[in-house]
């Protein structure tokens, strides 16, 4: 009887929950569409180094004489430690020309553009850069870059900026820095790797071209006065050794060979770009020597004579912005 009853209410139960099934609506999570990444890779401008230490905000010398040399260990040290790639991070995100959040950086106007054109896509940021990278280190950056669209969670790679160069130039390997033939083959090996990145869509990619480094060198920026005591000369080419080979000179002819170097650097960076565009037509290359045209001047140097601070991340955005020609 007891068996009887069970399927007796087995037999209303089933056909009544399968009619509740069949009429309820199906809830669904709303499933977010895969971001699309730009990436950066490059050096200490580009990771915004000192970018939150702006020399000009610091007007009170110390007291302290800079000859001794147990306080140039300690500033030295010191330099070290903000100048590391972990204690920067906060400036790729907030100060960096490609990346910052709190400047009209690459990102955002980038964004913006993917709005106006109405791009569905999130759009997200990587920034790989290192303080004090050359050409060589350029490997270590891009397989970085290849793990991460190797995980699956971008829908593609639409933007990369490249600046590197600066400290291949200031490079004591030899008179002219890193070899050129060897930072030429560093750079063809990275966009090599690049081009191995399979997606439907190019990958843009914008070279940027060595600053002005020589122009640290004026006597306008030499002899201002350091909080620390001397001033950017003695801070630069004594304490912190900041690629003192290109920013010293006694005659008019060291300079031109100086500028030489950096005219050199460029061009292999110059005919690299233009060489990759040509084998690998899955990325769409421009370079640039847009950063020449920026005076580099007193008001926007950060506290080692040497960097740029907020203001000069903000000049270098909306110079090379107008310099890439997809967006």
């Amino acid at each position: 009887m007891i068996k009887q009853l069970l399927r007796l209410k087995m037999i209303i139960i089933i056909p009544i929950v399968y009619f509740i099934w069949m009429i309820t609506p199906l809830k669904t999570e709303a499933i977010s569409p895969p971001p699309i990444l730009m990436a950066a890779l490059g050096d200490s401008l580009t990771a915004a180094t000192l970018a939150n230490a702006p020399l000009k905000i610091i007007t009170s010398p110390m007291l302290s004489p800079l000859g001794w040399p147990f306080l140039n260990d300690v500033i030295r040290a010191w330099f070290d430690r903000v100048s590391s790639e972990e204690s920067i991070i906060a400036n790729k995100q907030k100060l960096s020309w490609v990346s910052g959040e709190d400047i009209p950086s690459h990102f955002h106007l980038l964004q913006k553009h993917l709005q106006q054109i109405g791009e569905i896509y999130p759009l997200e940021v990587r920034n790989f850069a290192v303080p004090r990278d050359t050409s060589k280190n350029l490997d270590s950056q891009v397989q970085k870059l290849l793990q991460t669209m190797k995980s699956g969670k971008y829908s593609q790679l639409l933007y990369i900026t490249l600046m590197i160069g600066s400290n291949d130039a200031c490079s004591k390997e030899t008179l002219s820095g890193t070899p050129d033939a060897t930072m030429r083959e560093n750079l063809r090996k990275a966009l090599e790797k690049i081009s191995t990145i399979r997606q439907q869509e190019p990958i843009h990619i914008l070279i940027v071209g060595i600053p002005k480094i020589t122009d640290l060198g004026d006597k306008n920026i030499r002899t201002i006065r350091h909080p620390f005591g001397g001033n950017c000369e003695y801070i630069r080419n004594e304490v912190l050794h900041f690629c003192d080979s290109l920013l010293t000179w006694k005659t008019p002819e060291e300079l031109q060979e100086k500028i030489a170097v950096i005219d050199k650097k460029n061009q292999i960076l110059e005919e690299t770009a233009i060489e990759a565009s040509q084998k690998f037509p899955n990325l769409q290359i421009k370079f640039t020597k847009g950063l020449e045209r920026l005076l580099i001047t007193p008001d926007v140097l950060a506290l080692d004579c040497f960097h740029v601070d907020k203001f000069g991340q903000t000049q270098i955005s909306q110079e090379l912005w107008g310099e890439q020609p997809w967006f």
